[in-house]
């Protein structure tokens, strides 16, 4: 049942400086968009060591900015605290 884990592209490094976190965010956005369409990525645009609130307020800007007015392939983005326009805006690369 479900999606196998193991199959996915998995951007998953949580413990970083948020600068280093979103460049590998961004490659992995990156990868989904030109990458084979029988895989499936997995990005997390979250990390700890700070409280969630903090790196959202820090993160989502920053993919805010990055997927506004692309359509793509971007996979599953998780995040902490997306806000309805980040949302609305994530939903609409599909079309």
């Amino acid at each position: 049942m479900g999606i196998p884990y193991d199959s996915l592209v998995i951007e998953d490094h949580y413990n970083l400086d948020i600068w280093l976190k979103w460049s590998i965010v961004e490659a992995n956005l990156e990868n989904a968009r030109s990458g084979a369409l029988s895989t499936m990525y997995l990005t997390f645009n979250s990390a700890t060591g700070f409280p969630p609130g903090d790196i959202a307020k820090s993160m989502n800007p920053k993919l805010h900015g990055y997927i506004q007015g692309k359509t793509a392939r971007f996979g599953i983005i998780a995040m902490d605290y997306p806000g309805p326009q980040l949302i609305k805006d994530i939903i609409e690369t599909n079309f």
